[in-house]
């Protein structure tokens, strides 16, 4: 089962990549939040995913913010676009982790996609 794991952002959606059974999630790309359903389709078609993890963001004290909403519309939108249910993960410090690892201004957000999907599979 390969699974993909998004950042979604205003202008940006990073995405990364774990590929069957294997616990190990990989930065993907970065895409326009604007084509970004169409880039996603377009992903999960050329690498067989069957499964979508989505970051879901939150203020510091767990409270939904404008910005939680706004990814709630874009998972509900995968949702009505693909044949299988999107799955969610917290993204609590997900950006400051992907600076750790090295992330640049140019990849930060596929980087922070790769965490969430990491923090994900290390649960199954």
């Amino acid at each position: 089962m390969n699974r993909l794991g998004v950042d979604y952002g205003l202008k940006r959606v990073g995405l990364a990549i774990a590929r069957s059974n294997l616990k190990i999630a990989h930065p993907l790309k970065t895409v326009s939040t604007s084509n970004s359903i169409d880039e996603i389709k377009s992903i999960c078609g050329q690498e067989n995913i069957s499964e979508i993890v989505v970051g879901i963001p939150r203020s510091l004290s767990g409270d939904d913010t404008e910005q939680t909403e706004l990814t709630y519309k874009f998972i509900e939108e995968l949702n009505q676009n693909l044949d299988f249910e999107v799955k969610q993960q917290d993204e609590a410090g997900t950006s400051a982790r992907a600076r750790e690892l090295g992330a640049t201004k140019e990849n930060i957000d596929a980087v922070a996609a790769s965490v969430i999907l990491q923090d994900y599979l290390e649960v199954l």
